[in-house]
Formats: C-alpha cells, sequence, structure tokens
C-alpha cells in the first residue's frame, strides 16, 4: 500500500479532512478526464433536449462504445462567459470521479465546444426527482418509511463527501433523483465547497445556494461558518418538507425568504397530536434545523446513521402513524402558522 500523507483537519469544521484527490488539483484545468475516442460533443449524439435549469440544459444522448443512454449537460452559450459559472461546472465535472461516493454519478465525459460551450456527461438516471415524492401524501408506515430511506441514503452520500473534504452546498430536492422509487442519486455538486477553500471565482460574502433550502449562514454569506452542518440543515428542510407537504421557509420574495431563514427559530417540543413515529421524526428534523451549525448533526454520516435507528425502531414497532402535520393551505414554520407559500422550485428556476 503507498502511504498517505497525513493531511490537517479543516480547523473550522473538524470532520472536514481534504482528500488526498484534492491536492493534486481539484480546480486545475482543463476540465476533461483523460482523452478517449469520445472528446467531442457530437460522439455522445445529443438529441431531445430532457431538462433545464438556471443555468443549464440536459440533454439525451447515447454512450459511443456502448450505446446506454447517457445525459448531456450543457451550459447556456450566455453564461459561458461569466468566470465563476465556469468554474463551478469544471467543478461539477471533477468531483463525483475524485469522490466516487456511492449514490453520486460519475462523470464519463466533459469538454469545451469550439465556441466555449462547456459540456459533461453522465448516466441516464430513469426517475423523478425528491421533491416529487416529498410532496405525496403518506398514509401508512410504510410509504414514511421508504421515504425516510431515500433521505437516509441523500444524508450517506453527502457524509461520504464530507469525510472526503467536500460540502455540497446546494442540496435540494431538484438535485436528488430518484431511481426506481428505490435508490436516491446526489447530483449538481458546481457549487460544492472543498475545506480549506470557497469555490473559485466567486466573491468573499456571495450567497450561494437555492432560497428556501439554504441555511441560515449561507443566506448571510458567512463563508466561515458554511460546513458540513450547511448540508444537514437542507436535508432538514426536506425532512420537514415530507412531514407538512412543503418547505419551510420558501416566500414569493426570496428577500423576506432569506430574511426568514436568517432569523430562523429553533424547534420546540414536537406537537402533543403526534404519536411515537411521528414524534421521532420531527426531534430528528429539530436537530437539523437548529439555527447554529455546532448544535446540528456533525455530517451526513451521523444524521445517515440517526436515521437508520429511526427505520429500524419504526420496523420494530410496525404501526400506522396517528397525528399528521399536513393541513391544506397552511403551514407551521418555527413555530409560527403562517400562510401557505409558493414551492421552491419556482424559487429556484
Amino acid at each position: 500500500m503507498v502511504p498517505q500523507p497525513h493531511v490537517d483537519a479543516c480547523p473550522q469544521h473538524p470532520t472536514l479532512v481534504p482528500d488526498l484527490a484534492f491536492s493534486v488539483g481539484l480546480f486545475a484545468r482543463p476540465a476533461v478526464l483523460p482523452r478517449c475516442p469520445a472528446d467531442r460533443l457530437e460522439d455522445w449524439s445529443p438529441g431531445a433536449r430532457i431538462g433545464e435549469g438556471g443555468g443549464s440544459e440536459v440533454f439525451a444522448g447515447t454512450c459511443p462504445w456502448d450505446g446506454r443512454p447517457v445525459a448531456i449537460k450543457l451550459l447556456r452559450p450566455e453564461l459561458s462567459r461569466r468566470r465563476s459559472l465556469r468554474r463551478a461546472f469544471d467543478q461539477e465535472a471533477r468531483i463525483p470521479n475524485l469522490l466516487r461516493c456511492p449514490g453520486m454519478p460519475a462523470i464519463l465525459h466533459s469538454g469545451e465546444t469550439e465556441g466555449g460551450q462547456r459540456w459533461l456527461v453522465m448516466p441516464l438516471i430513469q426517475g423523478v426527482q425528491l421533491g416529487e415524492i416529498l410532496a405525496q401524501p403518506h398514509g401508512d408506515t410504510d410509504a414514511l418509511r421508504a421515504t425516510v430511506a431515500l433521505l437516509r441514503q441523500v444524508a450517506r452520500t453527502v457524509g461520504s463527501a464530507h469525510r472526503g473534504g467536500v460540502v455540497h452546498c446546494d442540496l435540494k430536492p431538484a438535485n436528488v433523483l430518484v431511481e426506481g422509487g428505490l435508490r436516491a442519486w446526489v447530483v449538481d455538486w458546481g457549487l460544492a465547497r472543498v475545506a480549506g477553500a470557497s469555490v473559485p471565482g466567486f466573491q468573499a460574502g456571495t450567497v450561494t445556494g437555492t432560497v428556501g433550502w439554504m441555511s441560515p449562514e449561507q443566506a448571510r454569506g458567512d463563508e466561515d461558518a458554511v460546513g458540513p452542518a450547511s448540508d444537514i440543515w437542507a436535508i432538514g428542510c426536506m425532512l420537514w418538507t415530507l412531514l407538512h407537504g412543503e418547505p419551510p421557509h420558501v416566500h414569493p420574495d426570496p428577500i423576506i425568504a432569506l430574511r426568514r431563514t436568517v432569523r430562523a427559530r429553533p424547534l420546540g417540543e414536537p406537537p402533543p397530536h403526534l404519536d411515537t413515529v411521528y414524534r421521532g421524526l420531527w426531534r430528528i428534523l429539530a436537530r437539523c434545523l437548529q439555527p447554529r451549525p455546532e448544535d446540528r448533526f456533525a455530517d451526513g454520516t451521523v444524521l445517515a446513521d440517526v436515521l437508520q435507528r429511526w427505520l429500524v425502531r419504526t420496523e420494530r414497532e410496525g404501526h400506522r402513524p396517528v397525528g399528521s402535520l399536513r393541513q391544506p393551505g397552511r403551514t407551521r414554520w418555527m413555530g409560527v402558522t403562517l400562510p401557505s407559500m409558493a414551492s421552491a422550485a419556482a424559487l429556484a428556476g
């Protein structure tokens, strides 16, 4: 075995230990994998557009050497001139293959067109975004447990990244793809932070993430406080959505949503009408949504273990949960009843 050099943990976040891969140039250019017979975008046979976001479009394609379906992501041409977005896209092309975490799709290839447009290729995941599953009513323990099992997978994936020195920083249901209803894939690592460094191209104090899912420290632009606990907050928002049917902090006005996130207060005890199944899950999400990062779970691996224990306990108890928190048209946010608000997906778009 080749001896590995000693690497100190990040002083702000002790659970973050930079992976050796980052010492060999995570941010070095070019953003392509070793050369293969498919270096050109055209080699991957781009076809129909199957998705789009604020900064990129996704097209169906075909792998040139085995014919399997792939997804081709292209940075929008009008955004390719922005250095921060180019560097984030390059980072997204590198991180999955450097970390090789379960639940993180590999990047098959990446490159740049003659016109300067960045692109990357990953396996085509046949499934739905996690948000569609979180929005569904869960009338029995089995349905609830199945969704919590997916969130445990998300926590395990980002936990592996945390212990490899990376924080996702844009974790949300739209960035989790669920294949066959059973397997969760965490995608879109372009805004990720590496231990001891910020994303190249972004100025200090820049607010990065998605309104409604970002943590209070992200909403404040407090780079020194951003760490694994920031991803824990996002998973807490997903747990909240699972129980309430909608996210906790969204608002049609993103400035108000940011202000509510920054001013978030600790959650109290579970509502008295909930049974032990819901009360246990409430206590987990309440820990995830602590305003101070140091009061949340240390990283995704710790949270995944806690969710696993909840799954084992509820399987043993085996009864229907009592006391829904879903109320049409209204939600509870940090102990205050508020009118129903717009979805995070609308804000993210």
